[in-house]
Formats: C-alpha cells, structure tokens, sequence
C-alpha cells in the first residue's frame, strides 16, 4: 500500500489536493477552462472525477466528471478545455470561476 501524494485514493482525513485552477468560461456551451497545477498525465482525461473548492482544501461536496478535454495554447500559456456531465450552457461555467478542482 502506498501513501504517495500523488495517488487519487486520499481519505477524507488528508483532505483535498488541488489540481487545477478554473479560470473561467470557454464559448457559450457551458465549457470551462482550467490552468492545470497537476503532473498527473490523465488527471483531466475524460471520464475523471473532480472536486470542488472554493480554497483548494475544503471540500464542498460537489463532484463533477469530465465527459470532453481538450488543451489549447492561450496568451503562450497552456490551459485545459473541460466539459462535466450536465453543464449546458454559459451561465453553469461562469458560477465556477476562481475555484479549485481538486482530488
């Protein structure tokens, strides 16, 4: 059994560890985009589960999973593109601005 940090299983006594930052929006089909602060090669791959903080340490209950993520270049940095299941529009996307995903 491992106890290494970067392993998804965390009990709730570790609390959360955050892997990316939501930066906003993307287009009007309820897109956000994300600047990953993970090394884990499939954290963001489609099918993944992710938490929501608002700190990046405090759970606040909600989980999202990613059904579409792409990478894109913007202002010569990267950042992701993700879609989770039942975002449909604009307005979801905007309401995560400034959180934290976290596993």
């Amino acid at each position: 059994m491992s106890d290494s940090p970067s392993s998804p299983e965390q009990s709730p006594e570790q609390g959360l560890v955050a892997v990316g930052r939501i930066l906003g929006a993307h287009g009007r089909d309820g897109e956000i985009r994300v600047r990953s602060t993970s090394n884990v090669p499939d954290r963001f791959d489609e099918g993944q589960s992710l938490a929501l903080s608002k700190d990046g340490a405090t759970p606040e209950g909600r989980t999202f999973q990613i059904v579409r993520s792409r990478k894109t270049i913007t202002k010569g940095s990267e950042e992701l593109i993700l879609l989770f299941r039942g975002f449909r529009d604009r307005d979801q996307a905007i309401r995560l601005t400034d959180q934290w995903l976290c596993v």
